[in-house]
């Protein structure tokens, strides 16, 4: 496949140059039909490219070449090799999916004449054998085939035919993509394996038309739960409305009078992060024992809340669910101000709503923003996805969302997506990340490693159904689109957030000024050195940027070693390790005008930056 683009040609990405063989391997049994009668048939096929990288981000049709061998007695005692065939994947023109089917043709030389085979795996149902497999292909992988008398498909139909296979053997088959380039370079090869084996399995989960995901049902039995450390108080319950009407939950922690904080949770979660039993001190219990009010909101994508299946997208949630939640707030308290934790999706939505307008910055004290900022860069697998668009493939692995909880009475669509994660996690994670829970498979899949292994206690490990659920598929799509333009974007892509993001003059664009003037307000950065959802330049790049346009004003940076995403949150130890990190910074802006200095019985004096 050397044609595929010249040696100068570049991803984007410093590959320049570089050309990395691959290749996948499939089989498929099946029938074809001759004289109204059905006869056993098989497929062998092996797609390879010369250049994976070109193949993936270059070709419009991801085309590669096919090799193989075709075997069905009646037609030929012996089987029959063929090579030189073509792969690609064709686009429909009648829906909006990107990717609609992946279409072999290549000639079978039966004797001394040369046949056209052409096999097409599609979502649709007008293929050549329509509806003659006799299933809905909800576990299996399905090909429709056609073969002409003739060395084009203009010829006379010789017969058709339809082969398939089981989605549980595919992920083996995945799994079994070779990768090979010049030089030592593992680490590369091992991430275009991940991005081959995401776009055919992509496309092939997408036309094979597998997945439904279950409803967020934790079937675990009952367990005794820790009470938490409130200092004797009782958490407060409050019902607030979105300014489009959808119901939202918030729960109130009043352990003193700092703050308040707000605290915002992350995608296919619930505010219970910051509130797990499962671990000796969680952030609630800690900042409880500093005299803090905190006040944990469970926003429309909360999987605690019915609205999270509901096709949403994240400025939803800064448009509507902020502003009114910030608002009761600050009524409730009596307070001018007052500060926000926000972690992942959360802390992107704070930052959409600051950046859009919709919460005026003399309402935010400070702001601690955990694991993401306004410039976005995703880790390698979650690059990979995004780049790939299997967004655009029913959402990654389904067609309305994915689902992080599973169980043993799981369809089979569900189960084969189990299996999936479970042949991911185990490629590509290092033995140390290793371990045999399904739902924290599915969450790799899914987001990319959550935490690093180490960090979590075999509580919080075995309980992640009670609080890790569904994600609708409209925040995937808008967080990879996030992902390919580098920044924080509109559904559609557009700047509407930090226009000139691009520019090398953009300190001289009244538009970027603007957009940073919104966040003049201390912020903290903070981010696990090892995250493997995010790159750690996403917070780094967003707090330099803040700092170049607002000198002046009290931005902070920093990695928490040996820690991943989500664990500087629920890790058995972050009480220990995270937070107090992020508690001076509290502490300096603690009351809306002035600070507490000394130890819980210290006393407020002015605040001094």
């Amino acid at each position: 496949m050397g044609h595929h683009g010249s040696k100068d040609e570049t991803d984007g990405k410093g590959n320049e140059g570089i050309k990395l063989r691959g290749h996948y391997s499939s089989h498929m049994t099946g029938f074809v039909n001759i004289d109204g009668s059905k006869h056993p048939c098989d497929f062998t096929v092996t797609i390879g490219t010369d250049d994976v990288i070109h193949m993936i981000e270059k070709s419009p049709r991801h085309e590669a070449t096919i090799i193989g061998e075709f075997n069905c007695a009646v037609l030929c005692k012996e089987p029959v090799p063929f090579s030189g065939g073509k792969f690609y994947v064709e686009r429909s023109s009648e829906t909006n999916s990107e990717y609609e089917s992946m279409v072999y043709e290549t000639l079978l030389p039966f004797g001394e004449e040369d046949y056209f085979f052409k096999g097409i795996r599609s979502a649709r149902e007008d293929t050549f054998v329509g509806n003659d497999a006799g299933n809905d292909a909800t576990d299996v992988s399905s090909m429709s085939i056609v073969i002409k008398k003739g060395p084009s498909f203009t010829a006379e139909t010789l017969t058709t035919g339809h082969v398939s296979t089981l989605l549980a053997d595919v992920a083996k088959e995945l799994a079994g993509i070779a990768i090979t380039g010049p030089g030592d370079d593992k680490k590369l090869e091992v991430e275009w394996k991940a991005r081959l084996g995401f776009f055919l399995g992509g496309v092939i989960i997408h036309t094979s038309n597998m997945f439904s995901p279950t409803q967020f049902c934790p079937k675990t039995s009952a367990r005794e739960r820790r009470p938490l450390n409130l200092k004797g108080i009782e958490p407060e319950v409050y019902h607030i409305k979105a300014n489009d009407g959808v119901p939202l939950l918030m729960t109130r922690y009043k352990c003193g009078n700092k703050g308040p904080i707000l605290l915002l949770h992350g995608l296919c979660v619930t505010s219970r992060i910051f509130a797990l039993d499962t671990i000796d001190k969680s952030a609630v219990e800690f900042f409880c024992e500093h005299g803090y009010d905190m006040w944990a909101l469970e926003m429309r994508f909360s999987v605690a809340l019915p609205s999270h299946r509901n096709p949403t997208k994240m400025h939803d949630a800064a448009e509507k669910d902020l502003p009114p939640v910030v608002d009761f707030i600050l009524k409730t308290t009596e307070s001018p101000d007052l500060q926000v934790w926000a972690h992942c999706v959360g802390s992107l939505t704070m930052h959409m709503a600051m950046l859009g307008g919709h919460i005026d910055g003399r309402k935010i004290r400070c702001f601690v923003a955990s694991q993401t900022g306004f410039c976005i860069i995703a880790s390698a697998l979650n690059h990979a996805k995004a780049s790939t668009r299997l967004d655009t493939i029913a959402v990654a692995f389904g067609f309305t969302g994915l689902n992080a909880y599973t169980d043993k009475n799981d369809h089979v669509r569900e189960k084969m997506m189990t299996s999936v994660a479970k042949t991911l996690a185990r490629s590509t994670l290092d033995n140390k990340n290793q371990c045999s829970n399904s739902v924290c498979h599915r969450i790799t899949s899914m987001f990319g490693l959550m935490w690093e292994h180490r960090n979590i206690n075999d509580s919080t490990h075995e309980t992640l159904t009670e609080w890790f659920g569904f994600g609708q598929k409209d925040y995937y799509h808008h967080l990879a689109v996030c992902f390919r333009k580098g920044q924080l974007t509109d559904f559609k892509g557009k700047d509407i957030y930090t226009p000139d993001f691009k520019s090398k003059n953009r300190l001289h664009s009244p538009q970027y000024r603007k957009a940073m003037s919104k966040l003049d307000i201390p912020i903290l950065y903070l981010v696990g050195s090892l995250n493997r959802s995010w790159d750690i330049e996403a917070t780094r790049q967003s707090y330099i940027r803040l700092k170049e346009a607002n000198p002046d004003q009290d931005y902070e940076w920093f990695q928490v070693p040996e820690y991943g995403h989500l664990d500087c949150v629920m890790g058995k130890d972050a009480s220990k390790d995270v937070f107090p990190r992020i508690l001076p910074f509290l502490e300096k802006y603690a009351t809306p005008e002035k600070v507490w200095q000394g130890e819980d019985d210290g006393e407020y004096c002015n605040r001094q930056v």
